[in-house]
């Protein structure tokens, strides 16, 4: 299975676990951990043995929203312009998938 730069991703028991992990800036999504996010939903939908998916994260925080950082820099990328938004991931499934936010 992949490892992931921002996020950590297992299955247990035919549970997909996405853990968002980015924990210096309370896991606020930036285009490289939103990838490796829409990466795991994608590879979950694909997986057959995947009955559900636990979305959840360390640290304090579950997520801030948009890297600031990121976004406000000179000629900083604008969520619209990226064709692999989360949303349009999880628009993707065939079936009744169920996001359980924890923290």
């Amino acid at each position: 299975m992949k490892t992931y730069k921002n996020i950590q991703f297992e299955i247990n028991e035919g549970v997909a676990i996405i853990t968002l992990n980015r924990t210096d800036v309370l896991n606020s999504f930036n285009f490289e951990m939103a990838d490796d996010t829409i990466d795991a939903l994608k590879y979950s939908r694909d997986e057959k043995i995947i009955r559900a998916i636990v979305l959840t994260a360390n640290g304090k925080g579950f997520c801030a929203g948009q890297d600031l950082e990121e976004a406000t820099g000179e000629n900083g990328p604008n969520i619209e312009d990226s064709p692999n938004t989360i949303t349009k991931a999880g628009e993707e499934f065939k079936s009744t998938t169920i996001f359980k936010f924890s923290w």
